[in-house]
């Protein structure tokens, strides 16, 4: 099969699931493996436990999705707007989010192991000691929110942290107004 024919048939597939989706249809579960979805509004889309294997999820819009339990090993998400996302226990291994806005995401117990975080912004991400982080990530200090965080000068407020392990931050002028 040619790569044009390639990219059409998986363009149609995404278009097929999107109208299903925007039609009430619950799709979580699905195989969605190597689907290209860049640049698509998945706004609270629900692909919990979904395979999106190597999916080119670059530049779209997951805020507020629901991917927990979903399989994102090597997926494309560059300047994906995850904020707000449901990634608990989603398996992320080798996915590049560089320059992904994951704010506000719930991240545990996901594996992160081998993923691609330059400039990803973690801003009140949400991890736990079961987060998977690469390798050398300085996830203490990245603004994420979990046990050890450094969080001085943090903007907390509204942020959603009631039952969140916070055991060993550091919080020295952080605004918790609203948490």
């Amino acid at each position: 099969m040619s790569q044009t024919r390639l990219s059409d048939r998986t363009n149609n597939q995404a278009m097929d699931i999107l109208k299903r989706f925007q039609a009430g249809e619950y799709i979580s579960d699905a195989n969605l493996e190597g689907i290209d979805w860049s640049q698509r509004d998945l706004y609270q889309v629900n692909f919990s436990g979904a395979n999106l294997h190597k999916a080119n999820l670059s530049q779209a819009t997951l805020t507020g999705a629901n991917l927990s339990q979903a399989i994102l090993r090597e997926a494309n998400l560059r300047g994906a707007d995850l904020r707000g996302a449901d990634l608990t226990g989603a398996d992320l291994t080798g996915a590049d989010l560089e320059g992904a806005y994951v704010n506000r995401a719930d991240l545990r117990k996901a594996n992160l192991t081998m993923a691609n975080l330059n400039e990803t912004n973690l801003q009140v991400a949400l991890y736990d000691r079961e987060t998977n982080w690469p390798e050398g990530f300085r996830y203490k200090s990245s603004g994420a929110v979990g046990p050890g965080a450094n969080l001085n000068g943090a903007f907390l407020n509204t942020a959603k942290i009631s039952g969140v392990a916070l055991q060993g931050i550091r919080v020295i002028g952080g605004y918790l107004s609203g948490a």
